[in-house]
């Protein structure tokens, strides 16, 4: 938990890029505005303005957690992606992505594409240090090791593990875009949010849970208080702008590859329309 915390000025800024950027200032304009404008912060009893930006933050994460539910439970956006639709036909002269000859293999779903739709990784010295890298296909792996084959499951299973992220810094192997997309919206993009929504929470009320020890530490207290309150806003708000991106990226991917199953919703919508535009714009990274 307290990896992804000290990297959330890295993972939100550089990684989701400008226009979610934008939105995070904006999300954090009213903690700004109320810290600017507000004299007395230097006060560790609770007043109007502290209990404002308690909600404040309160209502982000519930406008996340709403999102949130929305996809999983309503829409269910990820079953469009965990079968990896993309593969099950011949995908060995054809990429289902480009149309174009293959040239790469996805160590995730074992697709074979184009290098246009091949996501090389993006681990660096720089992010590979400010997490740990971890396996992803567990499920994947399983069946490997369950395998009649016990060669092939061996081999299958070492490719597997090599596949990973980082769900501090939100970077993958390399794969195809379909995993790409997969694995950053639905595995380590939401477990980096639920980080950030339920840590937001608990320092937005910590001060109002131990307002009477915070006293009798004095200055510290006081520089507790101010600390909880800009950690609770900052991390409800990268929470939703993180969501709200993999929920753009995930939906703009599906709506790019008209091939693909989707949900009646965009069965509608223009591939080329504006919003397909806005949500791949919102989705660039």
């Amino acid at each position: 938990m307290f990896i992804p915390l000290a990297c959330f000025p890295l993972t939100v800024p550089l990684v989701c890029g400008l226009v979610p950027g934008i939105l995070l200032l904006v999300l954090l304009s009213p903690m700004i505005t109320l810290y600017a404008t507000h004299g007395n912060v230097a006060s560790i009893e609770n007043n109007a303005y502290d209990n404002a930006l308690v909600y404040i933050a309160t209502v982000i994460v519930a406008l996340y957690f709403a999102i949130l539910g929305l996809t999983v439970i309503y829409y269910r956006l990820e079953t469009y992606f965990d079968m990896t639709p993309w593969a099950l036909g011949d995908t060995n002269s054809t990429c289902p992505f480009t149309d174009e000859m293959v040239n790469r293999r996805c160590p995730s779903c074992g697709c074979y594409v184009n290098k246009e739709a091949f996501k090389q990784s993006t681990s660096t010295f720089l992010l590979h240090f400010a997490g740990q890298q971890e396996a992803l296909l567990w499920k994947k792996a399983k069946q490997s090791i369950d395998a009649t084959d016990h060669a092939q499951g061996r081999k299958d299973l070492d490719s597997i593990l090599d596949f990973t992220g980082n769900v501090c810094t939100l970077s993958l192997s390399s794969c195809c875009i379909g995993c790409h997309t997969w694995q950053l919206c639905f595995n380590i993009g939401r477990r980096l949010t639920l980080i950030y929504a339920l840590s937001s929470l608990f320092f937005a009320y910590f001060p109002s849970a131990f307002s009477s020890f915070l006293e009798t530490i004095g200055t510290i207290g006081i520089v507790i208080k101010i600390s909880s309150g800009v950690l609770a806003h900052v991390l409800a708000a990268s929470a939703l702008v993180i969501e709200l991106q993999s929920l753009s990226r995930a939906v703009a991917f599906l709506m790019q590859h008209p091939g693909l199953p989707r949900p009646k919703v965009l069965r509608h919508l223009r591939n080329d329309g504006v919003v397909h535009k806005i949500l791949r714009y919102y989705s660039i990274s």
